[in-house]
């Protein structure tokens, strides 16, 4: 990558905004795109080949039988705060209940 300095020239700002935008260099969305394509509904496999299934675990309360929330796996990673949480996961790449 090179050096790119402060100038008045239009034609280094757009050098500047082509290296410095990151749209290429991350991963797509799921949330972002199920929501253009058809909401509520999940894909049966990702960009990358997971295949995202619905979690089958159930927990009764006080309110009534719902889906145990699980931490999703990038936010625990990463700490951020409000965690996330989610009921799907992928198959292949959990073991046993670590979900």
């Amino acid at each position: 990558m090179t050096q790119l300095l402060a100038d008045d020239c239009t034609e280094n700002y757009e050098v500047i905004e082509r290296e410095t935008t990151a749209r290429d260099r991350t991963a797509a969305s799921l949330v972002r795109d199920d929501a253009m394509s058809a909401p509520g509904v999940v894909p049966a496999t990702t960009s990358d080949g997971h295949c995202l299934e619905e979690n089958p675990d159930m927990v009764d309360n006080d309110q009534g039988l719902k889906h145990r929330q699980h931490s999703c796996k990038v936010c625990a990673l990463y700490k951020s705060k409000p965690r996330k949480y989610t009921k799907y996961f992928s198959p292949e790449c959990s073991t046993g209940s670590n979900r």
